[in-house]
Order: structure tokens, then C-alpha cells, then sequence
């Protein structure tokens, strides 16, 4: 709308009529699926996960995109029936990237690191439990076969 109203300013013509035809465009693309909070966020809470995003972080970015907190709470309620495991599996993908827990370089000692990686993962949304089996996990290929198994089976 903010385009409608810089638009008729300039070119001197009606706001009520720019107005119009975006809410008719809009209630189009609504009916032909163009439009569709629901599939959007389900789209992005997937994307998001195979990108090692949090939960907590996901559901922020959606509501900061102007995603209602209804439809959130229903795509979360429907997806984590679906994957219960999803923000464990998030946080096997963060600490890879990050090189965290069972995927830091072997010379590191095991012991220094644990309360910096406990508190990378806190800030990236992920909950103490998640974090300490992440951090406490004897090795990366148990973590990186339960994160091949999950995502192959979608």
C-alpha cells in the first residue's frame, strides 16, 4: 500500500483506486494459491531446519515476516507431531557448522570447551537438554546419521 500512496502522489491520481485493484489482485492470488500463509510457513519451518535454525529462532523470523501467531502455533503443532525430534535434529546441524561438540578438531580438549559450546547453542535458541547431548556426545557419526535418517525420510 505504501507504493499505492507514493504512486498517487506522484502521478496525481486517486488513492481509493490503487487501493482497489491491490485488494482485488490480493483476493486473486488468495483463490488461485498464490497467496497462503500456511504453506509459506510450513516451507520456511523446513528450510529453516535443514539450516540448523532453533525453534524458538524459526517461530521468531515467521512472526517478524508478519506470519499471525495463530498460524505459527497450528504449522508448530502439526510439524513437531510429525518430527518430535526436529529441534535436537537442528542442533546436531548448528554444531556441525559451528564445529561444536563431537565435530570439534580432535586436538581440542573435550572438557575446556563445554561451557562455550553449552552457551553458543543457548543463544541460538536451543533448550539446556538439547544442548547437553549435543556437547556430551561421544561421536559425530551417530549424530550425523540420526540428522540423514530424519531428513530422507521426508
Amino acid at each position: 500500500m505504501r507504493h499505492v500512496h507514493r504512486s498517487a502522489r506522484y502521478h496525481k491520481t486517486s488513492i481509493d483506486e490503487g487501493e482497489a485493484i491491490v485488494e482485488e489482485l490480493t483476493q486473486n492470488f488468495v483463490k488461485l494459491g498464490f497467496l497462503d500463509d500456511m504453506r509459506f510457513a510450513e516451507a520456511k519451518l523446513s528450510s529453516y531446519s535443514r539450516r540448523g535454525l532453533s525453534l524458538r529462532n524459526i517461530r521468531a523470523k515467521l512472526s517478524r515476516k508478519g506470519i499471525s501467531a495463530m498460524v505459527i502455533d497450528e504449522v508448530f503443532n502439526t510439524k513437531i507431531q510429525e518430527n518430535s525430534d526436529r529441534d535436537l535434529l537442528a542442533a546436531i546441524i548448528f554444531s556441525k557448522k559451528r564445529k561444536l561438540g563431537p565435530f570439534r578438531r580432535p586436538l581440542q580438549s573435550h572438557m575446556k570447551y563445554t561451557r562455550d559450546e553449552m552457551a553458543k547453542l543457548a543463544r541460538a535458541g536451543f533448550g539446556y537438554r538439547i544442548a547437553q547431548k549435543i556437547v556430551l556426545a561421544k561421536n559425530a557419526e551417530e549424530l550425523e546419521e540420526m540428522v540423514e535418517s530424519k531428513f530422507n525420510d521426508k
